[in-house]
């Protein structure tokens, strides 16, 4: 009997979020906002414009990120050696050159 309980709350939730996505996708084609414009230039450059809100939360989240995948890299890199030492000089030395 428990198990059949569960089974119906299981079912009766995700019709209740079923119907909460469709009522989202539904109100948001009503108001027609976009949140990202594709621009392009005269000589063809694209460009994003992003909304204020939407820009502050994907910068955040952007720094998250960025945080976790260096955190995740001092612990399994604790060194920080992408790569031998030999070919990161080799490869800065190039950059260097084609920056100056």
């Amino acid at each position: 009997m428990k198990k059949f309980l569960i089974f119906i709350l299981i079912i009766v939730l995700l019709v209740v979020f079923s119907g909460m996505l469709f009522l989202a996708y539904v109100f948001n084609y009503i108001k027609r906002e976009e949140i990202v414009k594709i621009k392009t230039d005269d000589i063809g450059k694209i460009s994003l414009e992003i909304r204020d809100e939407e820009r502050g939360f994907l910068r955040n989240l952007a720094e998250k990120v960025a945080e976790f995948i260096y955190d995740e890299a001092e612990k399994s890199n604790p060194q920080g050696d992408a790569l031998p030492d030999e070919i990161d000089d080799k490869i800065r030395e190039k950059l260097k050159e084609k920056i100056n």
